[in-house]
């Protein structure tokens, strides 16, 4: 069975589709994951694990795992710290694990592989699942966008990406992207949903609820989301309750300012089956992207929401536009500057359409495309 070895910031216990894909290839390979001390999103260690060097097998296979620069979500210093260590440590680390192809799964700052650069003369597969695009979200996340430092960025950008064999990315906008900014070609490979596409439509009419599951940071727009929703309940459709899933470096402010409505209520990070039992009870599920860069990526609640058959709600252009517009799946408002009455008649045309998606976020082919790029 021959090695494979996949590199990535986040794993088991951190809630990412790396952790099925690892044990869907451990099937056909002996797999070896590089990580980081599991801290994603509030940049605490979770319980029962150290910030520190350690080896560990876990379900067949062997995970290394390096130290982090804690409170990363509230500390810039943070941030610049690990973008400046992590590259330091994989390629240490790299050439000490055994492997015969190497996988990275790139969440975070693509920065973290640019000094692997001994893979540009490797004869084994080496591929890349881009999943962010820097520097554009390193500025998202607080970087200054100086001239030269961007300039910087984008040839470090460059020069990272073409240490791999195969680049797969998860929209055609990440594609255009990379086309357009480095001559570069890549692959479109959807992620897939955790949870598989249910089959059943519920009876939605008597809810006036909507759910929002995920990330609280800074470019989720949950202002924006509530502003949306506060339009909503003015209006003569039956939404007047907002229900606020999850963490993040933003869910003080949140809290601050919108805690005490009784229309707005923040439940915090729980399980992904409370949030499945949620979904059965609301109408709409809501998700944004700040405006910008970020919206080429496709979040990945949207997979998960979708395959609970939620009409989806999004506020906001890019990758998450284009999918739920040619599924039919929910409503999207481009941004809050629409007039009151065109975002109104969108509502009340999707209620009175058929609701049923196809199964675009299929977890057993989108695996079968990574192995074929794999193998």
């Amino acid at each position: 069975m021959k090695r494979l070895l996949i590199l990535s910031e986040v794993y088991n216990p951190e809630s990412f589709i790396i952790n099925e894909l690892s044990q869907e290839l451990s099937n056909d390979y002996q797999i070896t994951v590089l990580t980081r001390s599991p801290s994603y999103p509030q940049g605490k260690i979770f319980p029962g694990y150290r910030n520190a060097f350690s080896i560990t097998e876990e379900t067949g296979i062997i995970v290394y795992r390096i130290p982090v620069f804690l409170n990363y979500q509230s500390s810039i210093l943070a941030k610049i710290a690990n973008l400046l260590w992590q590259p330091v440590v994989y390629s240490c680390m790299v050439p000490f694990i055994k492997w015969d192809k190497l996988f990275v799964y790139q969440t975070g700052s693509l920065y973290t592989y640019t000094l692997l650069w001994p893979l540009r003369f490797t004869k084994r597969k080496t591929i890349i699942w881009s999943q962010d695009l820097w520097p554009e979200a390193g500025f998202e996340f607080g970087l200054p966008r100086i001239g030269l430092l961007e300039l910087l960025l984008n040839s470090i950008s460059k020069i990272t990406l073409t240490h791999f064999k195969e680049i797969i990315v998860q929209s055609e906008a990440f594609k255009n992207n990379y086309r357009t900014n480095y001559k570069i070609d890549s692959k479109v490979i959807r992620n897939f949903s955790n949870v598989d596409k249910s089959s059943n439509y519920l009876d939605r009419s008597k809810s006036n609820s909507i759910i929002y599951a995920g990330n609280i940071g800074s470019v989720q727009n949950l202002e924006g989301i509530i502003l949306l929703f506060d339009l909503l309940k003015k209006s003569e459709l039956p939404i007047n309750e907002l229900k606020i899933y999850g963490d993040g470096s933003k869910l003080k402010t949140l809290l601050s300012k919108y805690g005490d409505r009784f229309d707005i209520t923040f439940y915090g990070r729980v399980s992904s089956l409370q949030i499945e039992e949620e979904i059965r009870k609301c109408r709409y599920a809501i998700f944004s992207l700040k405006e910008g860069p970020i919206q080429m990526t496709v979040p990945s609640r949207l997979q998960f929401l979708y395959n609970n058959n939620i009409p989806i709600i999004y506020l906001g252009i890019g990758a998450a536009k284009d999918i739920i517009e040619n599924t039919r799946c929910g409503v999207v408002i481009d941004s809050l500057e629409c007039e009151v009455n065109d975002i109104l008649r969108k509502f009340k045309d999707f209620e009175l359409s058929e609701f049923i998606t196809p199964d675009i976020f299929n977890k057993k082919q989108i695996v079968e495309q990574i192995k074929f790029v794999i193998d």
